[in-house]
């Protein structure tokens, strides 16, 4: 039951993110119609970009770096009990907790061995494959799935496969 309730958290977070944003507030003015195109989808460069300075903070480990590629109100999201008793970060200080922890002396091992792939599986969207300790008896495996808009990672989950 939990691991469900861990993938509809994930769902839901990740469409909130690729949402559309809200109308202005009563007191806001209402942009121009028509005066902002629709942000371009990230470059297939610029993304392989990203993600390859993100593997790379990781690994070093340097969060400032791996934070750079983060939007200020990005979102990631873990299983409940990885990290943190909700397993959701949000917010780019709150992301950085999670690398924090991912990083420290403790869990650096895996992230150092990990090996990785990626796909685009929508515009702005990818499955990053991971594999930590491969072909070890400690061998962890798992996909997370990042949302890029305008450069930058808006929203991030992380799923160990169990």
């Amino acid at each position: 039951m939990n691991r469900h309730a861990t993938v509809i958290v994930a769902l839901t977070l990740a469409l909130g993110a690729c949402s559309q944003p809200a109308a202005p507030a009563k007191n806001e003015a209402a942009p121009a119609a028509n005066t902002t195109a629709a942000a371009a989808p990230t470059s297939q460069a610029d993304i392989d970009a990203i993600m390859a300075r993100h593997s790379a903070g990781v690994k070093a480990p340097n969060v400032e770096a791996v934070l750079a590629d983060y939007a200020d109100d990005a979102v990631l999201v873990t299983p409940p009990g990885m990290a943190s008793p909700t397993g959701v970060y949000a917010g780019k200080a709150k992301v950085g907790e999670f690398f924090s922890w991912l990083t420290s002396p403790k869990n650096l091992p895996g992230p150092k061995s990990m090996v990785a792939t990626t796909e685009m599986i929508a515009p702005d969207t990818i499955l990053f494959r991971w594999t930590q300790f491969r072909g070890t008896p400690q061998e962890v495996n798992g996909t997370d799935v990042f949302v890029i808009r305008g450069g930058k990672i808006v929203f991030q989950s992380v799923m160990p496969k169990p």
